[in-house]
């Protein structure tokens, strides 16, 4: 039986390196449902998807980019400062920002500490200032000035994600590459079961599937729009909603002061929460075992034991204490008939007035 040859070491990385080549050159898809073999999204959810955009819609005419800006390359330096930052703080700041800088060739040539002072009420202001110093900088020096129309080029941009090209390309341009996701949308797409992702781009991918492509940039504006008036984090007013009742994957209900509280878990009802038996067996004082747990810490403290009675000096001087008619008298005295002083009381100046005490009664017997 003849060897086999062996491979060229040139074969082998050939082999090694083509799936990562054809990962790299692979299209941002809009992902199946349920995974990478679920299925695609049904009918029904498409159908339940665009009566949400027309409600939405019909209810927000004039929704639009709440960031203030003129030119392409401020709204792209105003998105940049817009990450973990309110737009209205971006909108304060922006105006003498761009005043200082009127165009990306200004950025390019100051330097990352002069443009700080202009955004140093916004977090993370440093990283911000780098950011779009290093952003306008290669604008300037590979797209000639100009902001890039497509989504590969943008990215190329230092602190730009999809989000953020997302932004651009939709209002600047009108192109419809994606949608872009916040946190309002994170936060709705998961609430009107839309989506049960965490990851942004998980998020993106679930809703391009759902929302027609000439709906991508308005879908985004619509669903910020309502979870800024409407259905916010805690959910204020989403139990009175129309839109709210008739879209929440679970209805909501209102609590006490008036939050958007989810629905209690299947078969266990309010009584049986483990948390509500707790805060029963703490408001009742009841006891869950021998061991004292679970019972009020005053209800475990210890119990102080009595201090026994102090003998005066004149007891000790006269000697009753060492008749033996009451029981357990002997006990309490010591050899020579003087009562013990209790165990709280033996200081060093309470034991020597005791051995004076007893050296003046062996004098006097």
């Amino acid at each position: 039986m003849s060897a086999r040859a062996p491979r060229s070491p040139a074969a082998k990385r050939t082999r090694a390196k083509a799936p990562a080549e054809s990962s790299q050159s692979a299209p941002f898809a809009p992902r199946r449902r349920g995974g990478a073999d679920g299925p695609r999204p049904s009918a029904r959810q498409i159908e339940r998807t665009a009566e949400l955009l027309s409600v939405l819609a019909e209810r927000y005419p004039d929704a639009r980019c709440a960031l203030e800006w003129t030119k392409p390359h401020e709204l792209l330096a105003a998105t940049i400062l817009s990450a973990q930052t309110t737009d209205a703080a971006v909108n304060r700041a922006t105006p003498a920002l761009f005043r200082a800088f009127p165009a990306p060739g200004a950025f390019a040539t100051a330097t990352p500490e002069q443009i700080e002072p202009f955004i140093r009420t916004l977090g993370f202001f440093r990283m911000k200032a780098r950011a779009l110093h290093e952003a306008m900088a290669r604008i300037v020096s590979v797209f000639g000035g100009e902001v890039p129309r497509s989504m590969e080029q943008l990215l190329t941009l230092r602190g730009v994600a999809r989000k953020t090209a997302n932004v651009v390309l939709g209002n600047v341009w009108g192109i419809q590459e994606g949608i872009a996701v916040d946190t309002h949308v994170g936060r709705l797409a998961r609430r009107f079961g839309l989506s049960r992702h965490e990851d942004p781009e998980a998020v993106e991918r679930d809703l391009m599937a759902l929302v027609p492509r000439e709906s991508w940039t308005l879908f985004s504006h619509l669903l910020i729009q309502h979870g800024r008036q409407v259905c916010s984090a805690r959910g204020h007013g989403c139990a009175e909603d129309a839109i709210c009742r008739r879209f929440h994957a679970q209805p909501a209900r209102a609590s006490s002061r008036g939050r958007h509280v989810p629905p209690e878990a299947p078969g266990l009802r309010p009584a049986d929460s483990p948390s509500t038996d707790a805060r029963s067996r703490r408001a009742s004082g009841s006891r869950r075992g021998d061991s004292g747990a679970g019972q009020p810490r005053s209800a475990r403290a210890e119990t102080p034991t009595p201090k026994p009675a102090a003998v005066s000096k004149a007891a000790r001087d006269s000697g009753t204490s060492r008749t033996s008619g009451a029981s357990g008298a002997s006990g309490a005295s010591g050899a020579s008939g003087v009562p013990k002083a209790p165990a709280a009381s033996r200081a060093p100046g309470v034991r020597a007035a005791t051995r004076r005490s007893r050296r003046s009664e062996a004098t006097r017997s």
